[in-house]
């Protein structure tokens, strides 16, 4: 795309917000005085969303008609947060970096985080004038926290669904055999098919042992790999990494 279009080192406000790296949170602060792996996990939130930083930033500025960007919405999951290295996430190991990927969600996200933030963002990159050809979006779990009306989570899910692009990639939430996870899943799939948009099987696929990372809540790199799978299970997911890749 033309470089005269905008500025790199002036993108809008809404752009720059969502891009902004996060802060680990009060659970994540708590946990890391008892937990060795949640003090991993509060260094990787600023370390892995300053990579996704650099990562978006290149490419809003080399996407283009042939080579368009996929766009990311989400929370920690979408972060790789719990994996070895930033891009060792599902995201990261489906989209290369031959694949323009701008990232904008958060560690800590929830939906309305997603609503008020990011799709703002995402929208706003749009009309920078960079062709976007995919869009991801998996939150939730963060909302699910000592939250037992699956019913308005899931209904909530179903709205953000209302509002992504056509042709977007939602995800299921990994339940770890939660009954109430498994009930928002169960209602956010019907949502979001009445919307027309497909659904990764997360949940179907991240199942087994020696998935967890550190912190007992995030996936490892094998867990990511479990994630991965759900993604390319999805036809237009799988072909657009191998077609963008090839360019």
């Amino acid at each position: 795309m033309s470089s005269d279009r905008f500025s790199l080192t002036n993108l809008p406000p809404v752009v720059e917000r969502a891009l902004a790296p996060g802060e680990p949170g009060r659970r994540v602060n708590a946990a890391s005085k008892y937990l060795r792996g949640a003090e991993e996990t509060k260094r990787q939130i600023v370390d892995y969303a300053e990579a996704w930083q650099m990562r978006a930033r290149a490419g809003i500025e080399t996407a283009s008609a042939e080579r368009p960007a996929v766009v990311v919405l989400g929370d920690s999951l979408c972060q790789g947060i719990g994996a070895s290295r930033p891009f060792a996430g599902h995201i990261g190991m489906l989209f290369d970096e031959t694949v323009p990927v701008i990232n904008l969600s958060r560690s800590g996200s929830k939906i309305a985080d997603v609503v008020a933030v990011q799709l703002p963002a995402a929208e706003a990159v749009v009309d920078l004038g960079v062709p976007v050809g995919l869009t991801i979006c998996t939150v939730g779990s963060n909302d699910l926290v000592m939250q037992w009306r699956t019913r308005s989570v899931a209904d909530a899910l179903g709205q953000l669904a209302q509002a992504l692009p056509s042709g977007s990639v939602m995800s299921t939430l990994p339940s770890g055999g939660s009954f109430v996870v498994k009930s928002v899943n169960r209602r956010f799939v019907r949502l979001v098919r009445e919307v027309g948009h497909q659904i990764a099987p997360v949940d179907a696929h991240y199942r087994g042992f020696g998935i967890t990372a550190k912190d007992h809540f995030h996936p490892n790199d094998a867990g990511y790999e479990k994630f991965a799978a759900a993604f390319r299970s999805i036809e237009s997911v799988e072909r657009f990494g191998a077609e963008r890749a090839s360019v």
